[in-house]
């Protein structure tokens, strides 16, 4: 039987997922642990408006890459707070986050580089 952990367990010392058997916990670590899709997803965001702020990307970047464009952190979050999510959906919205995060970086890398070469 998979060892269930503490709220703070998750959310607080744990630096990975390996661990995590039960897919509830996987959840609740990726919405509310500083090592989570989240907070990588909110990083990205945050990269985001920085770059907006400096002019190196336009306003529209806030809703293809920013804090606009947070389905799969929406998602992951009721997935969280529900009694017995689907394996899948909760795998496919920490992708998610980890992609929608990615992109926003590489848009800002390429960015930076169009302008260092005009």
């Amino acid at each position: 039987m998979a060892r269930k952990f503490t709220f703070d367990e998750l959310t607080k010392t744990l630096t990975t997922d390996d661990d995590l058997k039960l897919i509830r916990d996987r959840a609740i670590f990726h919405c509310f642990n500083p090592n989570g899709a989240v907070a990588d997803k909110d990083a990205a965001d945050r990269e985001i408006d920085d770059a907006i702020d400096q002019g190196i990307v336009r306003g529209g970047a806030y809703l293809a890459y920013g804090g606009g464009a947070n389905y799969h952190v929406d998602a992951l979050m009721k997935l969280a707070q529900s009694r017995k999510p689907r394996g899948w959906d909760v795998n496919y919205h920490i992708r998610g986050c980890h992609e929608a995060a990615a992109k926003a970086r590489l848009h800002i890398m390429e960015k930076k580089a169009a302008q260092s070469a005009a």
